[in-house]
């Protein structure tokens, strides 16, 4: 055996991590579920909390998407597409309650009064 076989020259790279299959189908199942909560139809008595737990399902797939090493770039950018995707229908759910509560509290409202004439305009208003 020569010199260099014995120390390893010339030397090898490391192995390249690779994230396990599993690995990346349960970010993406899980960046998945978090999203359908996201989209999930709700009423003003009800709430959006399930949007928003969805959102933060999503979110925090996509941000331990980022810890897990050897994930492939296109996985990464699928979760954060994904969170983004979620936080964008909480927002619009967010308005569509706000524009719901208004409306329901303007037609819901007593009637405002009549507004009492003035006494010159009860004096003209008079036919002889």
């Amino acid at each position: 055996m020569t010199d260099y076989q014995q120390y390893n020259y010339p030397p090898t790279p490391p192995p390249k991590l690779t994230a396990a299959p599993a690995t990346i189908a349960a970010l993406l199942v899980a960046s998945a579920i978090g999203l359908i909560l996201s989209q999930q139809n709700t009423s003003v008595a009800q709430g959006s909390s399930t949007i928003w737990l969805g959102f933060i399902i999503s979110g925090a797939v996509a941000v331990m998407g980022f810890f897990v090493t050897g994930l492939p770039t296109w996985v990464k950018v699928v979760l954060v597409i994904v969170a983004v995707l979620a936080l964008g229908s909480a927002i619009y759910v967010e308005y569509e309650l706000a524009q719901r509560r208004y409306s329901r509290r303007s037609s819901s409202s007593p009637p405002t009064p009549p507004r009492p004439t003035s006494p010159r305009r009860r004096a003209t208003s008079k036919s002889p």
